[in-house]
């Protein structure tokens, strides 16, 4: 009983820290590292600003923490892709661009590394350099294609189409964004842009 009883406040603590962190991962996702301050995170995770120190050292701790958690959820969302093309057809869509909160942090957070923490950046590198490897691993082996160049290009395309998308004020541009560029992902990874390239060249060498 009396173990018990002193579990109690490492639990409660536990508990608290993980609420703090599912609302800073959200909220930095939808308004920017920049974009909400510490007492506003703790407010919306119902904790009282005053209980910050119990568990962050500072707003960078919380920064890099949050986005550890968030990047679980990316963690959990490539485990379920089972083909690149699912991950295309799931990524960019209208749907993603308007819930950056529940969304991809890297692309909702993209803008924000270039002016982040030396410890952010090291925690956002690590994740760009796991979701490479996830993409090459999902792509077609063909002769001495160069997977890591294309499975590069597949990230960048994803990240940047995301952003714009979502930067344009016209609805009708943002939604020919993502359309467009996921279907020229899809034929890339296919290999019939690919091919056709290729076919091209060889055409234009025996002219």
């Amino acid at each position: 009983m009396g173990g018990a009883v002193s579990d109690m406040p490492k639990k409660t603590k536990t508990h608290t820290h993980a609420k703090i962190l599912k609302v800073a991962a959200r909220r930095f996702r939808e308004l920017g590292l920049d974009g909400i301050g510490v007492a506003d995170v703790m407010k919306q995770a119902g904790v009282t600003v005053g209980a910050f120190y119990k568990h962050f050292k500072s707003r960078d701790e919380l920064v890099v923490e949050a986005l550890s958690a968030a990047f679980r959820d990316l963690d959990a969302w490539e485990e379920h892709a089972e083909t690149l093309a699912q991950v295309l057809e799931s990524y960019l869509t209208e749907a993603h661009r308007d819930n950056p909160g529940t969304g991809c942090a890297m692309g909702a957070l993209l803008g924000d590394m270039s002016h982040a923490s030396k410890s952010a950046k090291t925690v956002y590198t690590a994740r760009v350099k796991r979701s490479l490897v996830f993409t090459t691993g999902l792509l077609p082996s063909e002769g001495n294609a160069d997977k890591r160049g294309r499975a590069l290009l597949i990230l960048s395309g994803l990240l940047g189409a995301i952003n714009l998308s979502r930067a344009v004020s016209d609805p009708i541009l943002s939604r020919e964004i993502l359309d467009r560029v996921r279907q020229q992902l899809v034929d890339l990874t296919a290999g019939n842009a690919l091919s056709k390239h290729s076919a091209e060249l060889k055409q234009g060498d025996t002219a």
